[in-house]
Parts: structure tokens; sequence; C-alpha cells
């Protein structure tokens, strides 16, 4: 028998062996996947947790955005009133203001402008003339983020004069009861970066006759 009769026999020997064998090994297989059943929920918490960190990327990015919003606060730390000149008809009271200004943002901001009015007996604001800025902290004044500085406003105030104010031992304190709303408010505007104005009311508070320290009210 020469070797291609060997190798034909051989095979048809095999033959039968890998035609039944096969099918139970494919038979085995299947019957392996069908006891696999996939997990009914499994899509529900995949779209939960896109969901989730969708909101929380988007919830940390709107946070940050408003701590980045520029942000101006004034508070009034102490104020006082003086005798200004008395020409004919007009008296002059000078006003220095001293405001705490805090920057609530990120990001740095600065002081380019400032408006200061004062409320009068009759709830209406009469601004102050000549109002100029401390020399140790002349505009614009930058401030860091999340930091304060300290604002020094000077400013004068025009009234029709009274003898009877004019008499008294104490003029300023006259002129200020007669004209000023009692306890005294003012209103601040600073203008800050790109033409922004932050406007704010204050009132003042009064202890043991010496006007120390203020309030912030709302605008």
């Amino acid at each position: 028998m020469c070797l291609g009769d060997q190798l034909q026999k051989l095979l048809l020997d095999k033959l039968p062996i890998y035609a039944i064998t096969r099918p139970a090994v494919h038979s085995f297989k299947s019957s392996a996947m069908s006891d696999v059943h996939p997990i009914p929920w499994l899509p529900i918490v995949t779209l939960a947790g896109s969901v989730f960190s969708t909101a929380c990327t988007g919830y940390f990015w709107f946070v940050k955005v408003r701590k980045e919003q520029p942000n101006l606060k004034s508070f009034l730390h102490e104020h006082d009133l003086f005798l200004g000149n008395g020409r004919g008809d007009t008296r002059g009271i000078g006003l220095n203001v001293n405001l705490i200004v805090a920057n609530y943002s990120s990001l740095p901001n600065a002081i380019v402008g400032t408006k200061l009015a004062v409320k009068l007996q009759g709830g209406t604001w009469q601004p102050l003339t000549g109002v100029t800025c401390d020399k140790s902290a002349p505009l614009p004044l930058n401030i860091s983020p999340l930091q304060t500085s300290l604002l020094r406003l000077s400013g004068r105030l025009t009234f029709a004069t009274f003898d009877e104010l004019e008499n008294q031992r104490d003029i300023v304190g006259a002129y200020s009861k007669h004209y000023l709303a009692q306890p005294l408010e003012f209103q601040v505007e600073l203008q800050s970066l790109n033409n922004r104005v932050e406007s704010s009311q204050l009132r003042s508070v009064v202890k043991d006759k010496e006007t120390t320290v203020g309030l912030r009210i709302a605008a």
C-alpha cells in the first residue's frame, strides 16, 4: 500500500469521530449561551450615570462662572461732617466718608470712578460736589480677588443759610438735623471695569452721640 492510500485511509478513519464530536461541542456551547440572560436594568443605570455626570459638570461650570462675575459691595466704615465756607445765603458742609469695598469675585477688579449722595429729609438724594479720593488710595483702586480695600471719599454739601442755625453752638449738627435724614443715609455708586456700576445705599449707626460704624441696606 502506497503512502497516499495510507493517508486516505487514515482520514476516513478519523472523519466519523470528527463528525460525531463536533455537533456535541456546538450543542454544549449553544446550551451554555442560552443560560446567559441580559440584565434588564443595565441600560437604565448607564443612562442615569451619564445624566449625573452631565449635571455635575454643568453645576460646577455654573458655580465657576458665577464666582467670576464682577461683584463689588460697599460697607460704611465711618464718616464725619465738618463746617465749610459760608458765602452770602449759602452754607457749605463738608463730608468725609470711609468705605470698605469688598470684591466677592474670584477675578480682580478696579474702581475707576465714584459718586456719592446724601438723603435729605424729604426722601430725595442730594449729590455731593467735588468728590475726591484720599491721596493715599487714589483712583483707579485695584482690588484683588476675594479681598477688601478702604476707600476714603470727601465732598461738599451746600444748603441755604438760616440765622437760627447759624447761631447754634453746633452749626454742623444743626444743619445736619435740619436738612438731612436721620440717621444719615448715603448712596454710593462705584464705576468698575467695563463701565459696570455698583450702587449701594448705606445707613449710619449712631452710638453715644458719635457716628462710629455703618450698615449696608438694600439699594
